[in-house]
């Protein structure tokens, strides 16, 4: 039971990483799940405190996506509705497939969304790189998040 934990951990973990990326999976939580299977095999190599923790950062990586466009958008004097045609341009741009195609739908969402505000033209180009600044900037905390929880698993199960 305790290898099938094991395997089950560490492929939450790395589709974990894979879903800090891509916008269908949930990175942050997935991984968190393979730090749990891996609390529960007979070694474990991983403590309650260490669990809680985890799980506390594990419920801010989820916010992160809701709050960093929404203050991203008003710190630049965007609207609600540029943020969130940045999401549904990123879905959109996600299936396209180019290069970067989830960011450069996020940006064109988000232009199109302001623009229809009546935003004027320089408006919505800072509206949108403040919220594509914002997507990527949450990205990338969300990779290192489950990258993090990947190594800590790893040397945590080395060091038994």
């Amino acid at each position: 039971m305790d290898i099938f934990l094991l395997i089950a951990a560490f492929v939450c973990m790395i589709i974990g990483i894979i879903g800090s990326i891509l916008p269908a999976i949930p990175g942050a939580p997935l991984s968190y799940i393979g730090l749990l299977l891996l609390y529960f095999t007979s070694w474990q190599p991983i403590g309650i405190f260490t669990l809680v923790l985890y799980g506390v950062l594990t419920f801010f990586m989820l916010g992160i996506d809701f709050i960093l466009p929404m203050l991203s958008a008003r710190i630049s004097g965007g609207s609600k509705q540029g943020t969130k045609g940045a999401n549904i341009g990123m879905i959109i741009g996600f299936f396209i497939p180019i290069p970067l195609g989830m960011f450069i739908g996020a940006w064109l969402g988000c232009f199109i969304a302001e623009l229809q505000t009546g935003a004027s033209n320089t408006q919505a180009i800072r509206s949108a790189f403040a919220v594509l600044f914002a997507l990527a900037s949450g990205m990338l905390m969300k990779v290192l998040f489950a990258c993090l929880i990947v190594v800590h698993s790893i040397f945590a199960f080395i060091m038994l």
